[in-house]
């Protein structure tokens, strides 16, 4: 057979294919509804765990059962084909079978972000004319304060306890009454509990439609990070979701039936809700579910689950309580993982390499693998192979996508090695921003070869055997007296520091040369007290490892890096402190930051 011809770029080459299966874990038709792709997927697997939650089970023949009987709820109310229903919860069992109905009717289940403002509350809620909406007990009060301004006439109250068994529910509900009144459901009709809601389909006589398939049709919405103003609505269709599905049947992951997949990140967002929940369900695994989400989610959980696919922060938050608690229990734990994803935030390589080292003390022997993605195309598009994991990467393109990096001027794509805008082409990319055909245009545009390309914003470049390497965000780069200067490069000589826990770079304002560098760095607990002399240290730092015009004019010790909403770094907030500090005009918002 003809050696295949090496031509040195990324998207003809496709290095990729060789870290892959030849055949997926599971063959799946994408033209179908995702009703009836996860419904057919599971076939042979009904009494297999769907859903795990607090201690709770629940199976694939009762998920689609109560399913069914939320589609005919919805129906009841007069949800019909095309209407766009409102989902603001976090992660509990009727996600899935709120997800699942919506989608066997037609419906566009919108997921928002239940930290919200009552604002963008009112905006979420009549830009698709919503009547219906799904909102979590704990911010009842926040839309029974707007809704007077829009046209919901039904609000499902999905509470914590809704699938627990019933004395355990009474339990929970009494105390939660008693400790938090105000998520009491209000007395107004209008609002109505999840267990009422469900009542409504009972009546085994009603009419139910199941939608059909239609490639373009829209079916889901979730939201973008919201780091320029209000978040985007972001639509996707059954198509793109399906496609999914199938990119990581080919990876080498242990996607197995039987097996389970712990989900650590919101269902507004892609990567929680499509990367995480619905993926485990399309493969016949189990879906372990937290409806409080935050940093110590993958410690707490450690046990619970055989894979996870977290951030950043939940893997350094573990690698802490690893080292200072010595918790024989969780210890044990670890041993029963088969995989750490991470994803949705930069982790360095000298991290990876030390959480990897931990584990490995603890005869916990997997990898821990970086991917990357957006909600633009469905929360992961690479991600690093299970067998061939290279530090510092973000990992090779999922088997069907193509990942080329750009030249900023021109737009041509660039060879191995070469830094550019990082772009893919993938049939899990989104239809459009709703409402703002401007910024759809701005990330999704058509190349010379005739292709959609989605523009992530972010430079890198991709080696030899396919692997991607981020080397910052484009708005990110610092032009001072004409250098530029990538934030990316200053981190990582900072990061080597073993007194650094995290580190970011912003370019500030500054009298002299109008935008400078300034780091802000977080220190190791071990480390705070001496922060003087490790300040001094990490200039030396620079001086010796960086471009004279690339040593930060500013360095700043920082109690916490803050985070955006949706756990990346919040490199807007950096500025505005770093610019604040630099004015001497330090506000309060700003003091609970810097170290004192």
């Amino acid at each position: 057979m003809e050696e295949k011809k090496i031509t040195g770029y990324p998207s003809i080459d496709m290095p990729q294919l060789k870290y892959y299966r030849s055949k997926p874990l599971r063959e799946f038709d994408v033209n179908q509804t995702v009703y009836k792709l996860i419904k057919n997927a599971n076939t042979y697997n009904l009494d297999y765990d769907s859903i795990g939650y607090l201690g709770e089970r629940l199976s694939y023949e009762k998920l689609f059962n109560d399913a069914d009987r939320v589609a005919k709820s919805f129906v009841s109310l007069g949800v019909k084909d095309g209407d766009v229903v409102p989902i603001l919860t976090t992660n509990t069992p009727e996600v899935g079978k709120i997800g699942l109905a919506l989608n066997k009717i037609g419906a566009v289940a919108k997921w928002v972000d239940l930290r919200c403002s009552e604002e963008e509350l009112i905006h979420y809620f009549n830009v698709h004319d919503c009547k219906i909406c799904v909102c979590f007990d704990k911010i009842i009060k926040n839309v029974e304060k707007i809704i007077s301004e829009t046209d919901i006439n039904t609000v499902i109250v999905n509470k914590p306890s809704d699938s627990f068994s019933m004395p355990k529910r009474i339990g929970y509900d009494i105390i939660t009454t008693l400790k938090e009144p105000s998520s009491i459901v209000p007395k107004d009709k209008k609002f109505i509990t999840f267990a009422e809601f469900m009542d409504l389909g009972k009546n085994s006589d009603l009419n139910v439609v199941e939608a059909s398939y239609e490639k373009d049709k829209p079916t889901l919405i979730v939201q973008s990070s919201g780091t320029t103003g209000m978040s985007k609505s972001i639509i996707h269709t059954d198509y793109s979701v399906n496609n999914s599905f199938k990119e990581w049947s080919y990876t080498d992951l242990p996607l197995h039936p039987g097996n389970s997949l712990l989900v650590t990140v919101p269902p507004f967002v892609a990567y929680g809700l499509i990367g995480s929940y619905f993926l485990s369900l399309s493969h016949g695994m189990r879906a372990e579910l937290c409806p409080v989400i935050d940093a110590t989610t993958v410690y707490d959980n450690l046990g619970n689950f055989d894979i996870s696919f977290a951030a950043p922060l939940h893997y350094r938050y573990m690698r802490e309580q690893i080292e200072t608690k010595n918790n024989e229990d969780k210890i044990k734990a670890l041993q029963s993982v088969k995989a750490f994803v991470t994803g949705g935030d930069k982790i360095s390589e000298s991290e990876l390499i030390e959480i990897e080292n931990l584990l490995k003390q603890y005869n916990c022997y997997v990898p821990l693998l970086n991917g990357y993605g957006n909600n633009e195309g469905l929360g992961a598009e690479c991600v690093n192979p299970f067998l061939h994991n290279k530090f510092g990467s973000i990992g090779v393109p999922l088997p069907h996508n193509k990942f080329i990096a750009v030249d900023l001027n021109t737009g041509k794509e660039l060879k191995y090695g070469e830094i550019g805008e990082i772009c893919v082409n993938t049939e899990t990319s989104f239809v459009e921003y709703t409402n703002n055909p401007e910024a759809t245009s701005e990330i999704k545009k058509i190349h010379e070869d005739g292709k959609t390309w989605l523009h992530s914003g972010d430079l890198g470049y991709i080696d030899e055997d396919g692997y991607i390497f981020l080397k910052g965000r484009i708005r990110r780069v610092i032009i001072k007296a004409a250098f530029k200067i990538s934030p990316d490069t200053i981190e990582k000589v900072i990061c080597s520091h073993p007194a650094v826990k995290d580190c970011v770079t912003v370019g500030v304002n500054d009298p002299k040369d109008v935008s400078v560098p300034m780091s802000f760095i977080e220190l190791k607990d071990e480390y705070k007290g001496k922060e003087e002399q490790i300040k001094e240290e990490i200039k030396e730092k620079c001086i010796k490892g960086l471009k004279n015009y690339e040593i930060p004019s500013y360095f700043e010790i920082i109690d916490s890096i803050p985070y955006t909403q949706n756990n990346k770094q919040d490199f807007r907030k950096l500025e505005q402190i770093g610019n604040d500090l630099i004015g001497s005009n330090t506000n309060e918002e700003v003091k609970k930051y810097i170290k004192k």
